[in-house]
């Protein structure tokens, strides 16, 4: 629901019970969610909801059931076309390292992935004692 009101989407106009009632029965949901619970509930095999099509909204005729893992990935690959470069600083300006994408910054630095979006887009000050902004480069 955040998502939907950040990105400007529309709202699910569907209850949590009608949610329950499409996927309690479904032969894909039963199946991803006993394999998550006789696996012992990790994280990677928990279901999730997914959207088909990225463009539109979680409606009713969009959302399928995906591990997730497999959301992830999916959303991985989908959003491989574009990425920009990210620079890190020192706290006093001194420029660190430039990485092709933010994802490239986490791995190198373990430093979280939000975090580092947050203060290229002038949403905090650091994070894990650097400074972050975008640079200049796009990459597909």
């Amino acid at each position: 629901m955040e998502r939907c009101k950040k990105t400007g989407r529309v709202l699910p106009t569907y209850s949590l019970g009608e949610l329950h009632s499409r996927f309690l029965d479904n032969e894909i949901f039963l199946s991803i969610y006993n394999n998550w619970v006789n696996e012992g509930y990790k994280y990677y095999d928990k279901p999730s909801i997914d959207r088909i099509d990225n463009a539109e909204g979680y409606t009713m005729d969009n959302i399928q059931v995906l591990t997730w893992q497999d959301n992830r990935q999916k959303g991985d690959i989908e959003n491989s076309h574009v990425t920009t470069q990210v620079v890190q600083s020192s706290m006093d300006g001194l420029r660190l390292a430039v990485f092709p994408s933010i994802k490239e910054a986490v791995k190198a630095t373990g430093c979280h992935q939000g975090l580092i979006s947050a203060c290229c887009l002038g949403q905090r000050n650091q994070t894990g004692g650097y400074k972050w902004h975008y640079g200049n480069y796009k990459r597909k």
